[in-house]
């Protein structure tokens, strides 16, 4: 843990060592240097120019031939002069560019160096649980943190370990009871159907039994055919019934289970509730011991930092 916030101290120290530069320098002595040979061949220009006075015609002419060359001389050295300009600003532009990459590096790497923190602590401190929702069970040995925790936070981690072990136990166990009872209830569902299929195929057949018309081949009403008529009747009409009645029971069979059913799911609701609430409170605890080692070692987050969960978390009002 103390290695956190050392590397954390260091992060935060380069990124503001890159703040502190104020200006870019760029070599510019070859600008200089041309800017000042100009200057020195206009002073030369102006010297013969004025020199010119009271001379013949012939010597004018050649100090115009050297004012020329020199004024070919200055063409020459601003062009010279416009490529070094160029050049200089192009590596002030790139250092510039460069300094700007540097920071942004740092900064994401300030960034990405407190959300991993924040993830390694929170898995060192939570493990029990997650171990448990990725297994389906719950695990009751020793739990080893993945991360090296300083001894608030070690505290923070035996304090939600002993609360959430027992509640996870039961949490278990209730999972384990819906699983019997929905099995049962599935059962019976079953039975249901069948039993209601069969009182459906009865009835049907009594209905059918009791619209056969009686009658000989020649359409004479037949007694001996109406009586098994009758009888046939009567017998899928008591199959319906009997049918019937071993479905209501069925049926009052999964009343107490669906209420008990009911009963498992309020507790596990108060229990998953006790958790969500557990872990809430265990975040603070974290945020709590975070801010207070940040205000111990002087470590101020810098302001480019989003809000995150333990590090840069807003203030409660």
């Amino acid at each position: 843990m103390e290695n956190i916030f050392k590397e954390l101290k260091e992060k935060i120290g380069r990124y503001e060592k890159f703040l502190e530069v104020k200006t870019i320098e760029v070599d510019s002595s070859e600008v200089s240097k041309i800017e000042n040979e100009i200057k020195v061949i206009k002073s030369k220009i102006e010297e013969l120019t004025n020199s010119m006075e009271g001379k013949s015609k012939i010597e004018k002419m050649k100090v115009t031939l050297n004012i020329s060359s020199l004024e070919s001389e200055i063409t020459l050295k601003e062009m010279d002069l416009d490529d070094k300009k160029e050049k200089s600003k192009d590596e002030y532009e790139k250092k510039v560019k460069s300094h700007n990459n540097e920071i942004e590096i740092v900064k994401q790497e300030i960034e990405n160096f407190i959300i991993d923190s924040e993830n390694n602590i929170e898995d060192s401190i939570k493990n029990i649980k997650k171990m448990s929702t990725n297994t389906k069970s719950v695990t009751l040995g020793t739990n080893i943190s993945v991360f090296p925790l300083g001894n608030d936070l070690e505290e923070v981690k035996g304090y939600y370990e002993n609360i959430v072990k027992a509640e996870l136990t039961n949490l278990n166990s209730i999972e384990t009871e819906e699983k019997r009872i929905n099995k049962n209830l599935k059962e019976i569902k079953e039975k249901l159907d069948y039993y209601y299929e069969q009182t459906d195929a009865y009835q049907s057949q009594a209905t059918q039994w009791a619209m056969k018309r009686p009658t000989t081949f020649f359409g004479d009403y037949d007694e001996d055919k109406a009586e098994d008529y009758m009888e046939s009747m009567k017998y899928c009409q008591n199959e319906a019934q009997k049918y019937r009645k071993m479905a209501y029971d069925e049926n009052d069979k999964m009343i107490p289970l669906q209420k008990e059913l009911d009963k498992l799911k309020i507790k596990k609701d108060a229990i998953e509730n006790k958790l969500k609430v557990i872990d809430e409170m265990v975040d603070e605890m974290i945020k709590e011991v975070i801010k207070e080692e940040l205000k111990k070692r002087e470590i101020v987050v810098p302001s480019f930092v989003p809000v995150t969960k333990y590090f840069n978390a807003p203030n409660e009002e």
